[in-house]
């Protein structure tokens, strides 16, 4: 972990510092404080939080309630931040892209109850759960979002018995669509013990994982949120003391 810590701290941006924090300290009161640093003036999340661009998206904004969803950000008053970031999202229709489960999952979890953007989000929380699909990754990616917010048993079960199924058709691993262990079956253990050990073959000497095999700025930016979540999944997994 040490060397880990070594890599994020040098070559990290605030957010994956804050990350690393959250997840060996507890210190997660940060995380939205880091990810501020990547809001634009309508409310949503974007300016190269994750596409090396300038101005908000919907998948930014989504990635950015992601990253509190996956590290277990709560707080007992709903910030102006999150009530800015669904005008945003509800003002950009988001309901009709595929990271429409994990928001509504998010702001259930987030969002203050008594305000209007959770009212929304708990009014089209039926609609979530009665159109949920796998044949989309994307889509079933967000379902897996938000059950994690939101714990249902329903969507869990349903996610459990699909999610063999949606990895061996988008030839992925199962560590590459979960972080802990709510979706886990007894038939996924064998693979995923697997996943775990290719997992930490790839960590370089450094502590470090690379998310691609270029050594560039753009690179090192994504490889330090990829070795952050890596670190996440084998914390969560047991696997890392």
């Amino acid at each position: 972990m040490e060397k880990a810590k070594e890599w994020i701290y040098s070559k990290g941006r605030d957010l994956e510092i804050t990350m690393f924090n959250a997840l060996y300290y507890g210190d997660k009161e940060d995380l939205l404080t880091s990810l501020t640093l990547y809001l634009s003036e309508d409310g949503g999340f974007g300016n190269q939080l994750y596409y090396n661009k300038l101005g908000s998206t919907v998948f930014e904004t989504y990635y950015a309630l992601k990253i509190l969803i996956d590290f277990d950000y709560d707080l007992e008053d709903s910030d102006e931040i999150l009530e800015n970031a669904y005008d945003y999202l509800f003002s950009n229709n988001f309901q009709a892209t595929p990271y429409f489960p994990g928001i509504v999952g998010a702001g259930l979890k987030l969002l203050d109850k008594n305000k209007a953007n959770y009212k929304k989000c708990k009014e089209l929380d039926d609609e979530v759960i009665k159109n949920y699909s796998s044949k989309d990754l994307e889509t079933f990616k967000s379902y897996i979002m938000y059950a994690d917010a939101t714990k249902n048993e329903e969507i869990i079960n349903k996610l459990k018995k699909d999610l063999l199924t949606v990895c061996e058709t988008a030839d992925i691993e199962p560590l590459e669509l979960i972080n802990n262990d709510l979706l886990v079956s007894d038939e996924l253990i064998p693979l995923l013990d697997k996943n775990l050990k290719n997992l930490k073959k790839k960590r370089l000497e450094s502590g470090a994982w690379l998310y691609e095999d270029i050594d560039d700025i753009e690179t090192i930016k994504k490889s330090g949120t990829y070795t952050v979540y890596n670190m996440l999944k084998l914390k969560n997994f047991e696997k890392i003391k």
